[in-house]
């Protein structure tokens, strides 16, 4: 289905943002995910175009969906499990939305690109704070602990783990020619990691990315 260059833009930013949504906090970052969502169904019902429903991962989501509603109704407590559960959809549909954009070469450059640039000022600013103290907006560490743009919550090391391998393998596709380049980048985000001092993310980075060269490389 060919979209319409004001509407590949205006999804071509929301999904450059995500990254700096998250950093901004998870109201601003809910609103994001919320508006793509919204957006992409009435784009696929104005243009009664439901072709991403037959994508098996799709249809394996939401059979999960099925389930997890179904365990909300079976569950001691009914509307904790019902409303946690029921929010799982806007996942499934940002997905779908993901494979129905990111199969345009230039768009899912553009906004990996934005993406690398975001993190890429975090892992600058995770080193500032390391060595001086502070952020650059005068952020100071939590617990011993380093925050970088997130005040007093330490989950730097989490923003950074949750999309460090993204970037990698998309700097590996674009720069093929440059292993180099891409080792001296693993080993920054590895180190950067650790320096937050988050001992649970700093290990599933590491398990992570042996996994991730073992896959690529078999």
């Amino acid at each position: 289905m060919t979209v319409n260059k004001n509407i590949n833009n205006y999804f071509l930013f929301l999904f450059s943002i995500i990254p700096l949504t998250i950093v901004l906090g998870p109201t601003v970052s809910l609103v994001n995910i919320i508006l793509i969502d919204i957006s992409f169904l009435i784009l696929i019902i104005y243009n009664r175009n439901f072709d991403f429903i037959k994508d098996k991962s799709i249809f394996y989501l939401l059979l999960l969906y099925l389930y997890l509603i179904f365990n909300s109704f079976i569950s001691i407590d009914f509307y904790e499990g019902f409303y946690r559960n029921f929010g799982f959809i806007r996942i499934i549909i940002l997905f779908a939305a993901f494979n129905f954009f990111f199969v345009q070469s230039d768009f899912y450059r553009k906004v990996f690109k934005f993406w690398s640039l975001i993190i890429f000022v975090v892992i600058i600013d995770v080193l500032i704070e390391s060595f001086f103290g502070r952020n650059i907006f005068g952020f100071s560490g939590y617990q011993g602990r380093i925050v970088s743009f997130f005040k007093d919550e330490p989950i730097v090391g989490g923003f950074l783990f949750g999309f460090y391998l993204l970037i990698i393998g998309f700097l590996m596709s674009e720069y093929k020619e440059n292993q180099l380049m891409i080792f001296f980048l693993m080993i920054l985000f590895m180190l950067v990691i650790f320096i937050t001092g988050e001992r649970s993310n700093s290990i599933k980075s590491l398990f992570s990315l042996f996994l991730f060269l073992l896959f690529i490389n078999s």
